[in-house]
């Protein structure tokens, strides 16, 4: 496990995330729509108004507990966690994939960087989903472990008792992870280390 920062981490300036924003769409897969794929608070909080959305599921990665949040869910004295994309190749990760409205995808993209990548926590890259419609290539907002915020691998015991008493800007920390186990179990799909967590955090957050 590292340690979180001390400080709030500087977030990038305006310019910095329209050149990633310019990088990612430089990459696009021909005449496709933009997808992009969520598996963590974008299932239960679309922060755009997404033209249509589908199950999908992710080879080779995993919804990991990695990364510090000391706003969103936390604080600098007590910090929380939150999810990342990390590489996992026996894993998988299921979640949705969302599709992105032409006419409105400057935009929209420009909302998506200003809450994925207000600190550049993630790698945004685009990365092969399946959905019963058959594969694509969606924008998938991966863990930067160079970054300050990159917490590395933290027991579920551990990371139980930091997400327990936690809170930030946003709300208890322990809810982030409620939120997404409920929205994933309504959906159907599958996520049983996540369900192993919200366990210990239910069991932590009810004494």
């Amino acid at each position: 496990m590292r340690i979180p920062p001390e400080t709030i981490v500087p977030s990038l300036s305006q310019l910095q995330k329209k050149e990633s924003i310019s990088q990612i769409l430089k990459q696009r897969p021909r005449n496709r729509p933009v997808f992009v794929f969520g598996y963590g608070s974008l299932l239960w909080k679309p922060i755009v108004l997404f033209k249509g959305y589908e199950k999908a599921k992710l080879n080779g990665w995993s919804r990991k507990v990695c990364s510090w949040t000391v706003y969103a869910r936390g604080t600098v004295k007590k910090p929380g966690l939150v999810f990342s994309l990390g590489k996992d190749k026996a894993g998988y990760c299921e979640g949705l994939v969302f599709e992105l409205d032409e006419s409105f995808l400057e935009k929209d993209l420009e909302i998506l960087w200003e809450q994925e990548m207000h600190s550049n926590l993630y790698k945004p890259q685009w990365l092969p989903v399946i959905t019963k419609r058959g594969p694509c290539l969606a924008i998938a907002f991966t863990i930067n472990q160079n970054h300050p915020l990159y917490a590395g691998y933290i027991p579920n015991d551990k990371a139980a008792e930091i997400i327990s008493t936690a809170t930030g800007v946003f709300g208890a920390c322990a809810d982030y992870f409620i939120k997404t186990t409920e929205v994933l179990r309504n959906l159907g799909l599958n996520d049983s280390s996540l369900e192993e967590l919200v366990l210990l955090i239910q069991q932590r957050t009810k004494k």
